[in-house]
């Protein structure tokens, strides 16, 4: 009588913990793609935020040296603009109130709102990053517009 080995068990056992070691595997290699592309998106995020940030700073200081100047200035026809190329905009929003907006409408911007006193003394009111707006969008049929 010949002694024989039957494979059969064993195979069985080691193609589905091969298997199962490729399946995790991918899904591994899923969730770290998935992982670097978030930190990516993020890491763009947060130096858009502190260059907006830095900028905001720069306009303060530019606001400082102008109000040193002259106590009374019109900050909305004082070149109190940042050096950096992104969009900037400073509007009057009430007797001595600024606002500027640093960054695109379209994307996340920062508003800087301050207040100045007779002496020239500016009192920082708001100072949000504020996220890009979302536009009304309608599917016809799905939503009544009036």
């Amino acid at each position: 009588m010949k002694n024989t080995v039957k494979f059969g068990t064993l195979m069985t056992v080691l193609l589905l913990a091969s298997l199962c070691s490729l399946i995790l595997m991918l899904l591994t290699l899923s969730t770290s793609l998935m992982d670097r592309r978030i930190s990516l998106r993020y890491s763009v995020a947060v130096t858009w935020e502190y260059n907006f940030e830095s900028l905001g700073q720069e306009w303060l200081a530019n606001v400082d040296d102008v109000l040193a100047a002259n106590p009374n200035a019109d900050l909305t026809a004082a070149n109190t603009k940042p050096d950096d190329n992104h969009s900037f905009s400073i509007e009057s929003i009430g007797e001595r109130k600024y606002r500027a907006q640093i960054g695109d409408s379209e994307t996340k911007h920062l508003i800087i709102e301050i207040q100045v006193d007779d002496k020239g003394i500016y009192k920082v009111t708001k100072w949000a990053m504020e996220p890009q707006e979302i536009q009304k969008q309608t599917i016809k049929g799905l939503v009544k517009v009036n």
